[in-house]
């Protein structure tokens, strides 16, 4: 009876080594996601006020994350037999197990992503963020630089620049004056001529037309009856949806599939270049809307924090809730419970939490993504790997 008690209390034994494995195992990963959005948050902020001090950003990505799990089980039970056997049982339940997830951390420092850092936002990309339930005048404060207007003998350049308060002043005015009569970007198709036109003796086949729909291209009728491969693409424009003034009605948007072609001066749209400009024919006027590269973002958002530190005051964007900082960095002691801290020059600093951060973590948000959209996983070396081992 005695030996079998031991063997049911030996397996119980094993058995509950295997649940308190599985309990940290579990417990580890219900971590991970949120040991990753801290790295990523405090990698940001570090950046942030590397650029606050004219020095160069640095950046690092967790490319893949692997799970491991080991557990072995065992006992060594010992039977008294034979002559001057021990007068009792022995059994000894051991338990070993090996888990931890496995990080493998990139750097990015190559083509491939500095291509993408150095890139001017496509519009494309600031249209789907003025589509989202986010302060219009937050995204256009991050993603444009220069506004100039033209309008009949009087102009407006102004640079979006708080190092510069009257430049920056002039521009949250004129950047007003635009989304007062709705400014924001719809989706159209965008016309670009390939190669020469043609002369045909007659109008083009249906053969013809289908070969060259194949490649994407399609064959237009030109003035001089010749015809023309031009090549359609899904571009975003600039447009107003309330204009009250001339030149804004010159950009009245028009809804989803109004083609237009790339030298349209009413197009106000770019083509991979870092303005988009509204020209229409007369004396009108124009409207260039110069926007940033993610790079530019990060200086940007570093002047900030230095012109924030220095006049401890944060600059702001009107809101649906009212005006709010675009990015509330302190030192962490003058924090009571910081969403974010990390360490720069030996002081810590953070973003507080609640409402008082403004819009940072609209800001953090739309950081991480476009971070991930300059960058292609296939191209960033692995450089290290850094293993945590559960408890």
């Amino acid at each position: 009876m005695k030996f079998c008690v031991c063997v049911i209390l030996g397996m119980a034994l094993v058995a509950l080594g295997g649940c308190v494995g599985n309990v940290q195992l579990s417990a580890s990963m219900a971590t991970i996601n949120s040991e990753y959005g801290e790295f990523q948050n405090e990698a940001l902020l570090l950046n942030i006020l590397r650029r606050s001090a004219s020095m160069p950003a640095h950046f690092t990505s967790l490319v893949t994350l692997r799970e491991s799990k080991n557990t072995q089980a065992g006992a060594n039970l010992s039977v008294p037999f034979g002559y001057a056997a021990p007068a009792q049982f022995g059994f000894n339940p051991n338990v070993s197990m090996d888990q931890g997830p496995s990080f493998e951390v990139a750097l990015k420092d190559n083509q491939e992503f500095y291509r993408g850092y150095i890139t001017p936002i496509s519009t494309s990309t600031i249209q789907y963020y003025l589509q989202q339930d986010i302060s219009n005048e937050l995204l256009l404060s991050l993603f444009t630089k220069r506004l100039v207007i033209r309008t009949q003998g009087h102009k407006i350049d102004a640079f979006n620049s708080p190092e510069q308060p009257k430049q920056h002043a002039a521009f949250q005015q004129a950047l007003q004056r635009l989304l007062g009569q709705g400014l924001t970007m719809e989706e159209v198709s965008v016309a670009e001529a390939v190669g020469p036109t043609l002369r045909l003796d007659q109008e083009p086949s249906l053969d013809q037309a289908l070969s060259a729909h194949k490649e994407g291209l399609s064959l237009q009728p030109t003035a001089d009856k010749k015809y023309q491969l031009s090549k359609l693409s899904n571009m975003a424009r600039f447009c107003f949806t309330t204009p009250r003034e001339p030149l804004t009605e010159s950009a009245y948007c028009t809804g989803p599939g109004y083609q237009f072609a790339v030298t349209d001066p009413l197009f106000f749209g770019s083509t991979g270049k870092a303005r988009a400009v509204l020209d229409p024919p007369g004396e009108l006027g124009s409207i260039e809307i110069h926007t940033r590269s993610l790079a530019e973002i990060m200086t940007y958002l570093g002047n900030l924090v230095r012109i924030q530190q220095a006049s401890q005051r944060a600059l702001t964007v009107p809101t649906a809730t009212g005006p709010q900082p675009i990015l509330v960095v302190k030192p962490a002691l003058q924090l009571e419970s910081p969403a974010v801290v990390t360490e720069f020059e030996g002081t810590f600093y953070g973003i507080p939490s609640g409402t008082s951060a403004g819009q940072s973590g609209t800001v953090l948000t739309i950081l991480s993504q476009l971070f991930a959209l300059a960058q292609s996983v296939k191209n960033l070396p692995v450089t290290n790997t850094v293993t945590i081992l559960g408890e």
